[in-house]
């Protein structure tokens, strides 16, 4: 990694053109100008990524490419993958910014043709799952693939080569994209269906363009930590990060994968914890905890709008 900060050149998402991460790749573009906080950086050349891995290494190892990750879900929660690759320092990146983008899940077919199987992402399906349920019945199968884009993609070529009875879940964008009808304008489980994207950096010093975000926009820290195992060891570190006056928007668990009992413990803080009591509170933390990785502070740019 170079010590000296590299102006980005590409903005890369999940893809391919039309899924929800490029929909919210164009918002943060639109935003970056309407605010004129990007110093240049608002023009960077949108480039699609087959996978979350694909995207996670790629901007590892390229400190040209800034990584736009879904990280959080309304309805499902973190995208474990996501979560665990920069809690667990599985990839060498660091969150810039974190933003809201609004996700509507179109159901993408032909009208008047009875539907037998839907595709889409993993957790677009778990969005969607009760309205699929109550709508289409408990017979309708689903099938998987990377992206709720793809899954459009692929609806088109099984129509092109004359299979029928197929649905995507996807957005209005992909649907216009591979000319396809929208047979329902989202089926969320619920209203005001959001995901909380992170933007993340091979640069673990930003640069003077990053840097100004935190001037402009309220600050957020994420933690996670391994405890050492005793009765009440949660509680104990819960009770240092309130004796010091901050405030947790955050907390979950994850299994360790080494043995049954143990957890990582994944938690968002308001604002920028190395100052905090002249760095003492992260010096305790760090001290109770056998494992702490700290991403942050990072910019909350808040609601990105079409």
């Amino acid at each position: 990694m170079s010590s000296t900060p590299i102006l980005p050149q590409q903005l890369g998402y999940l893809g391919p053109e039309g899924s929800h991460s490029y929909q919210s790749a164009v918002r943060l573009q639109a935003f970056w100008q309407a605010h004129s906080l990007a110093g240049g950086v608002e023009a960077l050349t949108l480039t699609p990524f087959r996978s979350m891995t694909e995207l996670m290494r790629a901007a590892q190892e390229d400190t040209g490419l800034l990584a736009l990750l879904p990280y959080e879900n309304a309805l499902e929660g973190s995208l474990i993958e996501v979560l665990e690759g920069l809690g667990l320092q599985k990839y060498a990146l660091f969150p810039i910014a974190e933003v809201l983008s609004a996700v509507a899940h179109a159901l993408i077919a032909p009208e008047d043709v009875p539907i037998h199987t839907v595709i889409s992402h993993p957790m677009a399906l778990a969005q969607c799952r009760e309205q699929l349920l109550a709508r289409y019945g408990s017979n309708l199968r689903y099938e998987t693939v990377t992206s709720t884009s793809e899954a459009v993609r692929k609806v088109r070529e099984l129509l092109d080569n004359g299979q029928t009875g197929w649905a995507a879940l996807g957005t209005a964008a992909a649907a216009a994209l591979h000319q396809l009808p929208l047979r329902e304008l989202d089926l969320s489980d619920a209203p005001n269906n959001v995901t909380r994207f992170f933007l993340v950096s091979s640069q673990a010093h930003p640069l003077d363009w990053a840097a100004s975000l935190l001037e402009h926009f309220p600050e957020k820290t994420s933690l996670c930590v391994s405890l050492p195992e005793y009765p009440g060891v949660l509680v104990d570190f819960l009770l240092i990060i309130k004796s010091y006056g901050v405030n947790l928007t955050k907390l979950e668990s994850r299994p360790s994968r080494k043995r049954y009992g143990e957890y990582f413990f994944y938690m968002d803080a308001e604002g920028d914890l190395a100052p905090v009591d002249n760095g003492r509170l992260l010096k305790t933390l760090r001290q109770k905890a056998t494992y702490t990785h700290v991403l942050g502070p990072y910019a909350c740019l808040g609601h990105l709008q079409d």
